[in-house]
C-alpha cells in the first residue's frame, strides 16, 4: 500500500525528464514574463521580447 505513493512520485519524475527543450524554453519565458510584469516595466517587456526570443533561439535550436 505504501509503495503506490512512491511509484507515483517516481513516475512523475520520469515524465518530467521527458520534457522537450521547447517546453523548458516556454517555462523559462513564462517565468521571465511573470517577473517583468511584477516589476511593472510594461514598455520594457515589449521591447525586450524580440531580443530574448533571438537569444533563446540561439541556445535552444
Amino acid at each position: 500500500m505504501g509503495d503506490s505513493g512512491h511509484n507515483e512520485a517516481s513516475r512523475s519524475e520520469y515524465v518530467q525528464k521527458q520534457a522537450t527543450a521547447e517546453e523548458i524554453q516556454e517555462a523559462i519565458m513564462r517565468k521571465m514574463d511573470i517577473r517583468k510584469k511584477k516589476a511593472g516595466n510594461i514598455s520594457k517587456i515589449k521591447g525586450n521580447q524580440e531580443t530574448s526570443d533571438r537569444v533563446y533561439g540561439r541556445y535552444w535550436t
